[in-house]
């Protein structure tokens, strides 16, 4: 990896924690994390999410929250602040398999999207956790996809990793089954720049 991706990284480490950390030790459960975290006091980890058949899959996205914080909300924060900076990571990743000529606008990009203001629910770890660890799942199909393009001697690799994440991601559930209309014009997008 070179220096300027490690430069980056810390960069939007560092940015990602201004943008989300400078309150974190005030912060508590709210809303339905008061209900995961007590079925998971009760009755365990693999029972924490209760959707029905449609979902159980889930669990799975939320399971290494648990396992880090526990019952603990402050872990749960600094989880939540690492989950972000870790899926805004893979987000750059990905751009810059697309358009590996321009560094600079992709990480810029990835800056805004890791402390995007839109979404006003940051304080809520527990449950969202399970939507963020999802869109890194989705970005990295993305990923392993634009990779089995510009990698032919390892196309089946990353081919059968794509197939994976995304249908783990569509399995787990709903919230980014949408997101997969933007999978045929990222493909596009990447073939055109490996001619």
């Amino acid at each position: 990896m070179k220096r300027s991706n490690f430069l980056f990284l810390f960069l939007l480490l560092v940015v990602t924690g201004l943008a989300y950390g400078l309150q974190i030790h005030r912060l508590g459960f709210y809303w339905d994390d008061w209900v995961f975290v007590y079925r998971y006091s009760k009755i365990g980890i693999l029972n924490t999410i209760w959707y029905g058949p449609t979902r159980q899959l889930a669990v799975f996205l939320q399971a290494p929250g648990f396992l880090f914080a526990e019952d603990s909300p402050l872990r749960w924060h600094i989880y939540m602040l690492f989950l972000r900076w870790g899926v805004a990571a893979v987000f750059s990743w990905v751009l810059h398999l697309i358009w590996p000529a321009r560094r600079s606008l992709t990480y810029l990009m990835a800056l805004l999207f890791a402390v995007h203001p839109a979404f006003t629910q940051n304080s809520i770890a527990v449950v969202y956790s399970v939507q963020i660890f999802g869109y890194g799942i989705f970005l990295l199909s993305l990923g392993w996809m634009i990779c089995s393009l510009q990698d032919p001697r390892r196309y089946w690799i990353f081919t059968i990793g794509a197939l994976l994440t995304q249908a783990f991601h569509l399995f787990s559930g709903e919230y980014y089954f949408g997101l997969e209309l933007i999978r045929p014009l990222v493909l596009w997008v990447a073939l055109r720049q490996s001619k």
